[in-house]
């Protein structure tokens, strides 16, 4: 009896330490710290133990018998990779339970520069510029985000790539390519560095800026329109060739109709003579002409040659055709040109320039009149614009083989064949259906014959960028006497860019609370090409290979899923935990059981040992 009495206590034993769950579970189940601040955490049980302890670096706890909790402490934490370990001694035998707690130890960064590196002499529009943001004493590095800024507006976030080996505080620093424009001139840029933690770290996360720098841009001289013309009734005419560039530019007029070449910008003529007058503004980093054509109105005194159209924009190989008048009393007009000459016509007041097919590049009408038998003429030039669409434009990636990886510097080109007038020609790169950036080519209006261009824009794409379409457009900008619309458009094809980047978890760690079912671990993540995944902890039995794991009964502690391919890789933890009210149900449930059952044996027991003792024919 007292044999059966004993087996019984023993299986109502089991059932309570296997109902429970014989495991540990740390309180909190991670930490995050800063360096020299306090930590602790709390190691409990619901087992039957012989000894718990604490085993770490810094704040070790002796052994202690029978603990059902104990207590990491550490005041001011200095260690960068310390590892506490709570472990208990289940039974005489040494057999063991262990549970590490994850720590991370950070630190601020001591300071945060931005400089413009491997440049001397000014920044020049259209080159190509490197900015870094110098990072000084952070840790842990590798959760360090970068964020660069020009003026208020976020123009690239940069994500270190995760490594998770080094703990102790590191320097960081990041590059930012930059192809400033004469917009940009004296726009400030500055980093941020952002220390992301996880789910258990700073909220909001621990930012340090950088101070501004502001980068002063060179430019050339670039008029909004290469011709104006000005119609004049002898009365004082002032020519504006004001132009903006930095440094600030020089000038020069130039006209049959001068003495002398003035240098202001604005040309002042009490009596304006009729024709063509050149300004040019220049300065270190190129220059611009600007023509200004004074006509004399029809309504002024004296005699005047009248243009109409007073200029034209013609396609190559299509019609042209313009009418020569005037009001004076004249001996005869006629036209002058490389093609569709008008011979000389006595006593004509209008006369007609007419071209079936142009195909002369660089023509120059010249409407005359012979006024007198002296031979005194007047003299009138048709500006005439020529234009050719490109016969093909077209992007690529150049100077490059292999795949295009995240944060890399790569460059795109655009190449615009047999266009004319090159001068005119404008470059919209886009990036999908947004604009990014305007090329203008620098005009220097000595080239009428189609030529070639091309134009390039620098990128540092990341994995946002993973397959984005690249596009780029030439556009004839030929003034108000253009297309109407006044722009003709010719795109590229696009093209799609994928892009290689590692894994990288927006948070290394979770919590997941196991309820006593079937659960999974989800360690799925972005990657190209896709990520390979591993698993390690000492609950699994045999090697994962999947993304998502499937738990029936776990252990409770951590679980470390590894996800790589051939650009990196990155890890994140899973700690399973324990869900506190079904602990504490499941023990009173199982000690409750347990006494029932063991009163149920007392008193069987006790029936029997009174009927061995009683007389046989007892009742009882």
């Amino acid at each position: 009896m007292i044999f059966c009495t004993r087996w019984i206590q023993c299986c109502v034993t089991y059932f309570i330490f296997t109902a429970v769950g014989g495991f540990l579970v740390l309180t909190p189940p991670s930490l995050v710290v800063e360096y020299g601040g306090p930590a602790s955490a709390v190691c409990s049980t619901n087992m039957t133990i012989q000894s718990m302890a604490w085993e770490a670096s810094q704040g070790a706890v002796d052994i202690t018998p029978g603990a059902q909790q104990l207590t990491w402490n550490v005041s001011s934490l200095t260690h960068w990779d310390i590892k506490p370990l709570c472990f208990v001694n289940k039974d005489i035998q040494g057999n063991q339970e262990r549970q590490y707690l994850p720590v991370i130890v950070y630190k601020k960064p001591d300071n945060v520069s931005i400089s413009l590196v491997n440049t001397t002499g000014p920044v020049v529009e259209g080159g190509s510029y490197q900015l870094k943001c110098d990072i000084q004493n952070v840790t842990p590095v590798h959760s360090v985000i970068v964020n660069w800024y020009k003026g208020r507006t976020l123009v690239k976030t940069d994500n270190e790539p995760s490594r998770e080996t080094v703990k102790a505080p590191g320097n960081k620093n990041v590059s930012l390519l930059i192809s400033p424009n004469r917009a940009d001139d004296g726009a400030q840029y500055s980093c941020e560095a952002v220390l992301d933690l996880g789910a258990e770290g700073l909220h909001p996360p621990q930012r340090r800026s950088s101070g501004p720098v502001s980068i002063p841009v060179h430019y050339s001289p670039r008029f909004s329109s290469n011709v104006e013309f000005i119609e004049q009734n002898c009365q004082q005419v002032t020519l504006n060739c004001t132009v903006t560039a930095n440094p600030p530019p020089k000038y020069t007029w130039k006209s049959p109709q001068l003495k002398s070449e003035p240098v202001n910008p604005v040309l002042t003529l009490p009596h304006p003579s009729s024709g063509n007058y050149t300004c040019k503004a220049w300065n270190a980093h190129g220059y611009e002409y600007k023509l200004f054509i004074i006509t004399n109105s029809p309504d002024s005194v004296g005699g005047v040659l009248v243009l109409t159209p007073p200029r034209l924009v013609v396609e190559y190989g299509g019609p042209a055709s313009a009418v020569c008048s005037t009001n004076m009393t004249i001996q005869s007009m006629a036209w002058e040109a490389s093609q569709g000459s008008v011979d000389i016509t006595p006593r004509a007041q209008q006369l007609t320039w007419n071209v079936s097919s142009l195909t002369h590049w660089d023509i120059k009408p010249l409407c005359f009149v012979i006024k007198d038998i002296q031979g005194t003429q007047e003299r009138q030039y048709l500006p005439v614009i020529v234009y050719k669409y490109p016969d093909n434009v077209s992007i690529s990636l150049v100077n490059h083989t292999g795949p295009v990886v995240e944060w890399g510097s790569y460059q795109l080109k655009c190449d615009i064949q047999n266009v004319a007038p090159v001068h005119s020609v404008k470059v919209h790169w886009y990036r999908g259906g947004t604009l990014v950036k305007i090329y203008n080519q620098p005009s220097r209006e000595t080239v009428k014959e189609p030529q070639n261009t091309n134009d390039s824009l620098l990128i540092n794409p990341n994995r946002a960028d993973d397959g984005v379409q690249y596009s780029c457009e030439a556009v004839l900008n030929l003034g108000a006497e253009g297309f109407h619309p006044f722009q003709r458009r010719s795109l590229s094809g696009p093209l799609r860019i994928p892009v290689h980047y590692k894994p990288l978890f927006p948070h290394h760690q979770e919590t997941v609370v196991d309820t006593g079912d079937a659960f999974t671990l989800n360690c799925t993540v972005r990657a190209n090409p896709p990520a390979r995944y591993s698993w390690t902890s000492a609950h699994l039995r045999h090697a994962e290979s999947s993304a998502v794991i499937t738990l029936h009964s776990s252990g409770l502690g951590n679980y470390t899923c590894t996800a790589s391919n051939k650009y990196g890789s990155d890890r994140k933890v899973f700690t399973v935990t324990k869900k506190p009210g079904r602990v504490v149900f499941w023990s009173i449930l199982g000690t409750g059981l347990g006494v029932a059952l063991a009163l149920v044996a007392g008193y069987g027991a006790y029936v029997l040992f009174i009927k061995e003792k009683s007389p046989s024919n007892s009742v009882i």
